[in-house]
């Protein structure tokens, strides 16, 4: 099966709202923070599946909402709580220093791979860049979005872009040493197929997530999650290639809510640039058709990816996205699988489901061609307010004349151990590209995937954990195999 439940992590009063791990930082214990509602941070040892330090870094009203841990210095781990962003000394552990950059409650923290730079999106929709080194405010973003700015990612292969995303239903690709918005992507509703019923829920982005490589032609990619229920991988590049650019946007009237205990009805939508090309929308070109449609050459691929309820995707918002089995995810180092002595749930009460035509887990416990530390992604992990954890495969890609195109002469590995055709093949059955679901059981808030090497009969192999946190207190820990 693909989802194993081991163990959770205990330490909150409140609904868990983020969490991270240590895993890609050279020389650091893996450990794994999580953020709550109740104001605290606690930092869990997964070896030893204990809580080793809480940390309460601002009242009870002051929801820490995102964490991330220092890329190159395993001391440090930075936090959102409230409108300020904490940078905490794990050697401590304390609160080392606070920056009061943004006005408005922050969403997301992110650090680019030097670990120079940090970016804070937040509720009023702008975007701060600090500068680490200075301990001040590098850039300030106003009017990023026109509303609430919920993600914020660094750009691996281009140190001075980042890319953000918003309620406002845009992604926005900056210059951040110019504070100048390069291009701006629109997502649009789509109309549905005659006899479908329509739900109306506007396909903000909850969330992005980008692989944690820098090499092409992943690192030109990006997911997001969607209000609509919609998880949406795309060629960031060639998505904002023809539009023109633009400073910031006109705010709009804030939402009543973030979405992280609303139910909500919701539609198809796709990503449209400034010039009308709707990316994931059925009315757009054909090589905007949603993934998996054939088009006049029988090819079920289609890029972007369009994971929808047509697939088997979400029924309800999707909250959380992130990519799996990219091998620069993890910092090289070897470790026992936490809970790996506990008794084994039986496959019957797991609650994890496998879409008909799939091989489940594919090749379990191996990653893509090329071994560890090919740095390319192999599937995509997302949750949403319908309870459930989606696995979806991801094609190869390779650079075409027209962008990002998946590559149709190489059989992946999951097809060949799991009965699938050729990527690209027009013959028999359409490649799948939901993997496997599991009924987590509560509205899932946030995802992180843990990548450890592992050694095996095999040879060496990484082993993937999913941590989840959702409306309870507590932590659920996975292990995943893909």
């Amino acid at each position: 099966m693909a989802f194993q439940r081991l163990l959770h992590l205990d330490g909150h009063t409140s609904p868990v709202l983020c969490c991270t791990s240590s895993s890609h930082v050279p020389g650091a214990q893996h450990m794994v923070a999580s953020g709550s509602e109740d104001g605290s941070m606690c930092l869990h040892d997964v070896h030893e599946t204990r809580l080793a330090h809480k940390l309460t870094l601002g009242g009870e009203d002051d929801a820490v909402s995102s964490l991330v841990f220092h890329p190159t210095d395993p001391n440090q781990l930075f936090a959102a709580s409230a409108s300020e962003v904490k940078r905490i000394d794990l050697r401590t552990p304390s609160i080392a220093s606070t920056f009061s950059c943004n006005k408005d409650e922050v969403n997301q923290v992110a650090i680019n791979a030097k670990g120079n730079f940090l970016a804070a999106a937040d509720d009023a929709g702008d975007v701060q860049v600090l500068d680490l080194a200075a301990g001040k405010l590098f850039k300030g973003i106003q009017a990023a979005h026109s509303n609430i700015a919920s993600s914020v990612c660094f750009r691996a292969h281009k140190p001075w872009e980042l890319i953000t995303a918003g309620f406002d239903q845009t992604v926005a690709r900056w210059d951040f040493s110019r504070g100048k918005c390069l291009a701006r992507m629109r997502i649009e509703m789509e109309a549905t197929a005659e006899g479908e019923s329509q739900l109306f829920n506007p396909p903000m982005v909850h969330a992005l997530a980008v692989p944690g490589t820098s090499s092409r032609p992943w690192c030109q990619v990006a997911a997001a999650a969607r209000g609509d229920g919609t998880v949406e991988v795309f060629d960031v590049d060639e998505a904002s290639s023809s539009n023109s650019s633009s400073t910031a946007v006109s705010r709009g009237a804030k939402p009543a809510s973030k979405g992280r205990g609303v139910a909500a009805s919701h539609g198809a939508a796709g990503v449209a640039t400034a010039g009308g090309n709707a990316i994931g929308s059925s009315s757009s070109s054909s090589s905007s058709r949603l993934a998996g449609d054939r088009g006049s050459g029988g090819r079920p691929w289609r890029w972007p990816l369009v994971l929808n309820r047509a697939r088997g995707g979400h029924t309800r918002p999707a909250t959380t996205v992130c990519f799996v089995g990219d091998a620069e995810a993890c910092n090289n180092r070897g470790g026992s699988v936490p809970g790996s002595t506990q008794a084994q749930e039986p496959a019957s009460s797991s609650g994890t489901s496998q879409p008909k035509g799939n091989s489940g887990s594919g090749s379990s416990g191996k990653h893509a061609k090329g071994g560890l530390g090919s740095g390319a992604p192999t599937h995509l992990l997302s949750g949403s307010e319908d309870r459930r954890l989606l696995l979806w495969r991801l094609p190869r890609l390779r650079q075409g004349q027209a962008g990002l195109e998946p590559d149709l002469g190489i059989r992946n590995e999951q097809g060949m151990e799991g009965g699938g055709a050729l990527q690209g093949s027009g013959d028999g059955e359409e490649e799948r590209h939901l993997v496997a679901e599991h009924h987590h059981g509560r509205k899932v808030n946030c995802l992180h995937v843990s990548a450890l090497p592992q050694q095996g009969l095999h040879g060496a192999h990484l082993q993937h954990l999913s941590f989840v946190g959702d409306t309870s207190k507590r932590l659920q820990v996975y292990k995943l195999s893909v």
